[in-house]
C-alpha cells in the first residue's frame, strides 16, 4: 500500500503511512531517523513517522535517472528524425499507459497509486512517459522544424551552474530581508 494512512481509506490503514517504504526505512534507519508527521499528518491525521526520501525512493529515483539514460542513448543513435521521434513518443505512450494501468486511471487508487512522496513505480511511468512526450515535441519545434530557437530553455541549459547559485543567492536574500523584517 502507497496510499495517506491515517483516515484516508475510512480509515482502513491508519498506521500505513508509506507502507512498504516505512518498513524498510525502519529496518535500515530506526525510528528516530524519520520524519514525524510529514505532509499528509494534517490532511490524513497520520500519527508516526515516514520518510518521503528514504531507502526504497532512491530506487525509483534511480530508476527514472536509467529510463534516461537508456531512452537518451537510444535517441542519439537512431539514424532519422522520423525513428527518433516514434521512439519517444512510442516508449513514452507505453510508459504513461503501463503507470495508468498501475494506479486504475486515478490519482487515489490501483494497484499502485500515483504518489509523489513515495515516487511510487506509477509516478514514475507516468512523469517518464510525459518527458518522453515533451522531449519529442521540443525535438521537432527546435531540432527539425526551426520553429522555436528553445528560448529559454536554451539558455538555462548553457548555463546550469549560474542558475543554481542564482536560485540558491536569491533564496539566501529571501531569508536575510525576512530575517530583518523579524528582528525590526
Amino acid at each position: 500500500m502507497t496510499g495517506p494512512g491515517g483516515i484516508g481509506d475510512g480509515g482502513l490503514y491508519a498506521n500505513c503511512t508509506g507502507g512498504a517504504h516505512l518498513v524498510v526505512d525502519l529496518a535500515i534507519f530506526g525510528d528516530s531517523y524519520l520524519n514525524q508527521g510529514g505532509t499528509p499528518a494534517s490532511v490524513y491525521e497520520t500519527t508516526g513517522s515516514w520518510d518521503p526520501e528514504g531507502a526504497l525512493n532512491w530506487l525509483m529515483v534511480s530508476f527514472m535517472a536509467y529510463i534516461g539514460y537508456v531512452l537518451g542513448g537510444w535517441f542519439l543513435n537512431e539514424p532519422g528524425w522520423v525513428r527518433k521521434t516514434g521512439l519517444l513518443l512510442g516508449s513514452g505512450a507505453a510508459m504513461g499507459l503501463t503507470g495508468l494501468v498501475l494506479c486504475g486511471f486515478r490519482i487515489n487508487g490501483g494497484f499502485i497509486p500515483i504518489n509523489k512522496n513515495l515516487w511510487s513505480l506509477s509516478f514514475v511511468l507516468v512523469v517518464s512517459g510525459l518527458a518522453c512526450a515533451v522531449l519529442a515535441a521540443t525535438f521537432l519545434l527546435v531540432d527539425k522544424f526551426g520553429i522555436w530557437g528553445g528560448t529559454p530553455l536554451k539558455q538555462n541549459g548553457l548555463n546550469a551552474i549560474a542558475l543554481y547559485i542564482g536560485v540558491r543567492l536569491f533564496l539566501f536574500y529571501r531569508l536575510c530581508i525576512m530575517w530583518m523584517d523579524m528582528v525590526a
